[in-house]
């Protein structure tokens, strides 16, 4: 069976049980990297926080569960309950995730194509800046509290 397969697609056909395929490769990969620059604010953010609360373990693992669920990283939030589907829309991960989505199965966005494209790239860019900003006011406010070495 693998014989007939192109080498590219070994790996997928191992991972995904069949040989993935995206709809819109392009798209994926710009949605993928708006996500990442996202993430990388969210990510400085949070290690600021971890300069302040020293016992970050429960915290992580409440965001991390609640990131899964409520932004549609495992399931659409369209199957979502409705009460839950407001707080979901306020996150602002869903829309990434629903974006990549978009991109690789072809599935509706939950805004209109355009907008929720425009949303995403005014998000991953207000994550990163805010990331950096309290990363800096956390590290400096620490710095001043004398809680870690300054170099």
């Amino acid at each position: 069976m693998f014989s007939q397969l192109n080498p590219h697609h070994c790996l997928s056909y191992l991972i995904g049980g069949g040989i993935v395929t995206l709809n819109d490769p392009a798209l994926f990969l710009f949605s993928l990297g708006l996500y990442e620059v996202g993430l990388i604010g969210f990510g400085l953010l949070f290690a600021g926080l971890t300069m302040r609360i020293r016992s970050y373990n429960t915290i992580s693992n409440l965001v991390f569960f609640g990131y899964l669920v409520l932004t549609g990283a495992l399931l659409p939030i369209s199957v979502i309950p409705a009460p839950f589907r407001y707080l979901c829309m306020i996150i602002p991960f869903t829309y990434f995730n629903d974006l990549v989505r978009h991109a690789a199965l072809a599935t509706p966005t939950i805004l209109p194509g355009t907008l929720e494209y425009a949303i995403v790239a005014l998000l991953s860019v207000c994550m990163l800046l805010v990331g950096f900003v309290g990363f800096k006011k956390i590290e400096d406010e620490a710095r001043m509290r004398g809680t870690i070495a300054s170099s």
